[in-house]
C-alpha cells in the first residue's frame, strides 16, 4: 500500500459518523479517528447498537435521512437520549438456579 493510500482523508465537508456501542467491527474509537481530520464531522454512538446502526436502528435511520436532506444543519439526535442497553439476563438468575 503505497503512502498516499494510508493517508487519512483530510475534508471540511460535512460528515456524519455513526457509530453503535457494541460494534465489534467498526468500534466507536475508529469514528474518533476518523473525525480528527474530517473538521466539519459530527460523531454520534448509539447505545446497545452493534454494526449497522442505521439499518437496526430507526433513530439512527431518522438521523442519516436529516443529515442527507440538509449536511450544513446538525440533524435532530434527541432521540439518542431515549435508547436504552439490553437487559442482560443471567442464565438460571430467573429461575433462582
Amino acid at each position: 500500500m503505497s503512502r498516499r493510500a494510508a493517508a487519512p482523508v483530510v475534508s471540511d465537508v460535512p460528515a456524519l459518523i455513526l457509530a453503535g456501542e457494541y460494534d465489534p467491527l467498526t468500534p466507536p474509537r475508529y469514528g474518533g479517528i476518523a473525525g480528527r481530520t474530517l473538521q466539519r464531522s459530527l460523531r454520534l454512538t448509539f447505545p446497545g447498537i452493534g454494526h449497522g446502526v442505521q439499518r437496526t436502528a430507526p433513530c439512527a435511520h431518522a438521523i442519516m435521512v436529516a443529515f442527507l436532506a440538509a449536511p450544513g444543519q446538525p440533524p435532530d439526535a434527541s432521540c439518542i437520549a431515549d435508547m436504552r442497553s439490553p437487559a442482560w439476563v443471567i442464565p438460571g438468575a430467573l429461575t433462582g438456579r
